[in-house]
């Protein structure tokens, strides 16, 4: 069966006739009883009944014809969809998670100017902590992640940039007498919490003096403005922060820095509204991290805190 049979069958029960069928379809009418009976007997089962006043489906034809018309309009969706694509209108549905953070500062304008060049892509956006994005990459509730932390990932992966950790308040400090500064503690992934006490525990041996626990970041940059005290904190949420700021290291001298990473499943690739988006991703940020000018202008934080870092 291919795609003439099923525009055929269409035909035959929309005019129930074969002589008006075989007029609409320009064939000939025996090359269309040919055809008919030779699907029936491919298929052992009989699709028509013939009487005079013409013809009728039979269960089996009823059945047939209503998947061949399903069949077809998928066929035409993807013809459509391969022309737009030629074209350049890309068509499809993504369905994306982000990170909390990367949601509120990143994603808006990656999608604006993505959807600048291809105004009938779709977003299906979910975002929440790291952790819970790679749980939902694994359960495939979603097919790209962008994710920060260090998380194993066996598919397709990229690193889009790396951020410093830093120290956070609106009054300068020294690092030595952290243990006596009040300070301000955030909900964050499971291996980012591990990691600020390893660099906390190579360095001291007292606990920190953490008089706030807040449940996200936006809530900790408030009390940061307040005067509160002083946080750790991934410079990409200190974006809309104006006090003192200073990237850490490890006693090592290694930056202490956390991966912004692409996950996306391998079986996607080959969908096109996600392929070009994970290229677009990737030459965005590329681009960003190559031009420093160009990107101090549209991220001035957390790009002078990048260049001062890894310089």
């Amino acid at each position: 069966m291919n795609d003439n049979d099923l525009h055929f069958l269409m035909t035959l029960n929309q005019e129930r006739s074969l002589t008006k069928a075989a007029e609409k379809l320009f064939i000939s009418q025996p090359a269309l009883s040919y055809r008919i009976r030779a699907l029936e007997k491919e298929l052992g089962v009989p699709l028509f009944l013939r009487s005079k006043t013409g013809i009728e489906l039979t269960p089996q034809g009823e059945y047939l014809v209503e998947f061949a018309t399903k069949q077809f309009n998928q066929i035409q969706r993807m013809k459509e969809e391969i022309h737009a694509i030629e074209s350049e209108e890309l068509m499809g549905t993504i369905h994306l998670g982000t990170s909390l953070v990367f949601a509120r500062y990143e994603l808006p304008l990656l999608i604006k100017e993505f959807l600048d060049l291809y105004p009938k892509v779709k977003f299906n956006v979910v975002s929440s902590h790291s952790s819970n994005i790679f749980t939902m990459l694994n359960n495939q509730e979603i097919n790209v992640g962008i994710i920060r932390g260090d998380f194993k990932w066996h598919e397709e992966s990229h690193i889009l940039f790396n951020e410093p950790i830093c120290l956070a308040s609106m009054t300068d400090f020294k690092i030595e007498d952290l243990p006596d500064i009040p300070r301000i503690k955030f909900k964050t992934d499971p291996v980012l919490y591990h990691q600020i006490n390893q660099w906390w525990n190579e360095r001291f041996n007292t606990e920190p003096k953490v008089i706030i626990e807040t449940s996200n970041t936006d809530t900790c940059l408030e009390m940061l403005k307040a005067g509160i005290g002083y946080s750790i904190v991934p410079s990409l949420g200190l974006q809309d922060f104006n006090g003192f700021v200073q990237p850490v290291k490890w006693l090592s001298g290694e930056p202490f820095s956390r991966q912004t990473n692409l996950f996306m499943r391998s079986q996607v690739n080959s969908q096109p509204a996600i392929r070009v988006f994970t290229d677009f991703v990737l030459k965005f940020y590329g681009d960003k991290f190559r031009d420093s000018k160009n990107s101090e202008e549209q991220r001035k934080n957390i790009m002078r805190l990048y260049l001062d870092f890894f310089e």
